[in-house]
């Protein structure tokens, strides 16, 4: 049965001028040599050369006298998502720097951030566990803690018009999360953001060859359950998050087919 996706909620315009700001502003303090003037020249040379190839593509147009301090509009954002993170990747391809690692360090500064500002209650939460609790039982408790935060911060995500809605997280079984807890097996799960705000500069930015997309919701999750596994370091466990991008109308004819849904996989490994 096909999905049936509500419309984005009207964008917060400060949320998605911090994101954007956010990253402009981690990019410059991770790549050497890069100043925030010499950046702001390249987006807005790349935007005059994009926005009408990237208006054809995405079907809305994009009204570049509109100053990006008073982005309003989700068109907008998925714009500007999509011009900074096409410089990002050429900048790096043109300084010879490892992808791999520069998203390491951009995303978890960008993804901690992100947290503190969006979700500030988690910045100040802290789990109580007994005195005498075994590190099993913490790192349980963390984990439960984790999801009911994710679940949290998806419906922020929806209020803030980043995303227009989130499908149920796929539920974690007790055998798996105590599997987990005892070094047994990894853990994996599922969370879906329907209509991700800045979905189309993902995809285009994928089918162009570039390997850094702005997919903020991830980098907070990846970074909200780093710092959930951290509280128990002997669990050595990381973080690993998959994209996956899908029509939730599953149409077998590939004319039709229109992506309308980010799901990540998530797996915590040992």
């Amino acid at each position: 049965v096909p999905r049936n996706i509500p419309p984005l909620k009207p964008l917060d315009g400060g949320a998605a001028l911090f994101l954007l700001d956010t990253c402009n502003k981690v990019f410059v303090d991770v790549v050497p040599g890069v100043g925030s003037s010499i950046l702001q020249k390249r987006m807005t040379q790349t935007a005059d050369l994009v926005r009408p190839s990237f208006q054809r593509t995405v079907g809305a147009e994009v009204d570049l006298t509109v100053p990006i301090e008073s982005i309003l509009r989700s068109e907008q954002f998925n714009f500007w998502s999509y011009v900074q993170f096409r410089v990002y990747a050429e900048i790096l391809s043109e300084k010879r720097i490892d992808v791999r690692d520069f998203r390491k360090a951009f995303e978890g500064r960008v993804g901690q951030a992100v947290l503190s500002t969006l979700y500030p209650q988690f910045a100040k939460s802290a789990l109580t566990t007994s005195a005498s609790a075994s590190q099993e039982d913490m790192m349980q408790g963390q984990l439960e803690a984790s999801f009911r935060e994710i679940d949290t911060f998806c419906n922020i995500l929806v209020n803030k018009g980043l995303v227009a809605a989130t499908s149920e997280r796929s539920p974690v079984d007790k055998d798996d999360l105590f599997d987990f807890v005892d070094d047994l097996r990894d853990l994996q799960f599922s969370i879906a953001l329907d209509k991700d705000a800045a979905l189309e500069s993902q995809i285009l930015l994928q089918e162009q060859g570039y390997r850094i997309v702005p997919n903020y919701a991830r980098f907070a999750i990846q970074q909200l359950l780093q710092h959930r596994l951290s509280t128990t370091p002997e669990s050595g466990a990381e973080v690993k998050i998959d994209d996956y991008y899908l029509d939730t109308d599953y149409n077998s004819d590939p004319n039709l087919f229109e992506v309308k849904q980010v799901l990540m996989n998530v797996v915590l490994e040992h």
